[in-house]
């Protein structure tokens, strides 16, 4: 399974938790917060008050779960 969890410094997921905490809960970082991948991408993303996050500010963080957590 991989994940995409949302990232950003306004998102309260935006800041991943240390290498260990990701390790005990069987993850493992695939790719940093970098550009948003492409299934994503032409998407409209929102904050919580409905305005639209401009496209260059969301990025992907990609994890895979490693273990049987």
């Amino acid at each position: 399974m991989t994940a995409v969890p949302p990232t950003g410094s306004l998102h309260k997921f935006g800041k991943l938790p240390s290498a260990d905490v990701l390790e005990s809960l069987g993850l493992k970082v695939i790719q940093p917060a970098g550009p948003l991948l492409p299934e994503f991408q032409g998407k409209v993303f929102r904050y919580t008050d409905g305005g639209a996050i401009p496209p260059g500010k969301v990025k992907s963080t990609v994890l895979q779960k490693t273990g049987e957590n």
